[in-house]
């Protein structure tokens, strides 16, 4: 997901408090980020890990 993908989910907070929620869960191990390449994405790290491999990312 990209994080404005979670704009949705509070429409009355701002993007930048969004964005910090986000790296809060990563940091808190609930996300992981995700890379295609050219884009960072968040991902919930059980469904990375099953896309990518054995050991994710």
């Amino acid at each position: 997901m990209y994080v404005k993908d979670f704009y949705s989910c509070d429409p009355d907070a701002k993007p930048r408090t969004i964005k910090n929620v986000a790296n809060e869960m990563v940091r808190e191990g609930s996300l992981m980020f995700w890379s295609s390449g050219s884009t960072t994405m968040y991902g919930i790290p059980s469904r990375i890990k099953d896309e990518e491999g054995e050991d994710g990312i």
